[in-house]
C-alpha cells in the first residue's frame, strides 16, 4: 500500500525556532509534509522564516491546542 500525502500538524506556542527548523527538516526527509500552527506567538519576521521551509497557518490569538489541530 502507497501512501501519497501524509501529512505532519506542529502546533507552536512560543515556540524555539531552531527546534520547529530541525522537525521540519526531519520530516521532509521522511516525505511527510509538515503544516505549522501557530498560537497567536510568533512574530511576523519568525513566521517570515517558517514560512520559507513550511505551510504556515497563524492564528491572531491562543485559542488552544485543540482548536489549532482542527483548523
Amino acid at each position: 500500500m502507497i501512501i501519497d500525502n501524509i501529512y505532519a500538524i506542529i502546533v507552536t506556542y512560543n515556540p524555539e525556532l531552531d527546534n520547529i527548523e530541525k522537525l521540519v527538516i526531519s520530516l521532509k526527509e521522511q516525505n511527510v509534509i509538515p503544516l505549522i500552527v501557530d498560537n497567536g506567538t510568533l512574530k511576523e519576521k519568525e513566521l517570515f522564516f517558517l514560512r520559507t521551509i513550511a505551510n504556515v497557518i497563524s492564528l491572531e490569538e491562543n485559542e488552544g491546542i485543540a482548536k489549532a489541530q482542527n483548523i
